[in-house]
């Protein structure tokens, strides 16, 4: 984590489940765009500046998100429903 220091920020809270974690989080960004992040779900490589470059460009649109894929222990095994549009 120590290049990303400047751009990342870890927080410590008390167990009170993960909406009140997000909350938190949400509310002490500093940045342009937010994006949740379960321990359980992996991000594909280049997702979020695709995202953010759609942000950008588009400043008309106010979110977007992305399809589910479904993956096991060893990698994502159902790419099948993804589209390109």
């Amino acid at each position: 984590m120590q290049p990303h220091a400047n751009a990342v920020r870890l927080s410590h809270t008390a167990n009170e489940g993960p909406e009140s974690a997000r909350d938190l989080n949400i509310q002490a960004t500093r940045g342009d765009y937010i994006s949740c992040l379960d321990s359980d779900e992996p991000y594909r490589l280049l997702k979020l500046g695709f995202q953010s470059a759609l942000l950008d460009v588009l400043q008309h649109i106010g979110m977007v998100y992305t399809e589910f894929s479904g993956f096991s222990g060893a990698g994502f095994s159902d790419e099948s429903h993804l589209h390109r549009y």
